[in-house]
């Protein structure tokens, strides 16, 4: 993003702040359904150094790392298989088009069921609903390879393995990344929503327990802090995205200009 553009960025984020801390110490909203932004600060830094808030997030990122790290090992190879030979989509089809359309918070009773309420459950949930645009963006992107760069591979000598991995994979690779970044979003908001739901420590559960508690300060630095962890990790892997794929931007640009 332009120097430019992350400036108009930051100010519309100053102004938002401005007009909620505005509006509650006005009282044109009811403080204390809205407490003031600094109120909000005050609380959550409060509960920061008592470490109160390290221990949630580090809940949180737990049932999201496993969840989604379980949906890149069964998704990104799932999606090669069903792309690159269709016996595979042949055969995985039906269960695809039946799971797909579940709502990964419809299977929160079901994991409580069967894992209980604790760890296990959230890192399922996570698992379940972020497997799905890693599976389908890998699936695309194999489909959508330039069959030029296949033949072109195949002139000179390159068996079915070696252009699978050599020349189709890395040409899927931005499919996959977009897919990835999709994927962390949704195991986010399922690690919360589970937690909500049927939990004992993390983010969500921070969030009901304070609302239960009346606790509104606390509340929504709960939500803000979630809405800052989700930020903070899309960027690191638009970041990673950026290192990897540099050459394939730069082939891109290349093909454009020629």
């Amino acid at each position: 993003m332009p120097a430019k553009m992350r400036w108009l960025s930051f100010l519309f984020v100053l102004a938002i702040v401005g007009v909620w801390e505005a509006a509650s110490r006005t009282n044109l909203v009811d403080p204390s359904y809205l407490p003031p932004f600094t109120a909000v600060l005050r609380a959550f830094v409060a509960d920061f150094t008592q470490g109160e808030i390290l221990r949630q997030v580090l809940a949180t990122m737990r049932s999201y790392v496993q969840g989604l790290s379980l949906a890149l090992a069964v998704g990104i190879p799932c999606g090669v298989l069903m792309g690159a030979f269709p016996g595979f989509y042949a055969g995985g089809r039906t269960l695809l088009e039946f799971l797909r359309p579940i709502p990964s918070v419809a299977v929160i009773p079901i994991a409580i069921l069967l894992l209980g309420i604790e760890f296990k459950m959230r890192t399922a949930v996570v698992f379940y609903g972020s497997l799905w645009p890693v599976l389908l963006n890998t699936l695309y992107g194999i489909y959508d390879v330039d069959p030029v760069y296949v033949d072109t591979a195949r002139v000179f000598g390159r068996r079915r393995g070696n252009i699978l991995r050599a020349v189709v994979l890395p040409a899927a690779l931005p499919y996959i990344f977009t897919g990835v970044r999709i994927a962390s979003a949704i195991a986010l908001i399922l690690a919360v929503t589970s937690e909500m739901v049927a939990g004992s420590s993390g983010l969500g559960f921070y969030v009901k327990t304070s609302e239960m508690s009346l606790r509104v300060g606390e509340m929504y630095g709960g939500i803000l802090l979630t809405g800052i962890l989700g930020y903070l990790l899309n960027v690191g892997f638009l970041s990673l995205e950026k290192v990897i794929l540099g050459w394939h931007r730069g082939f891109q640009g290349q093909r454009s200009r020629g």
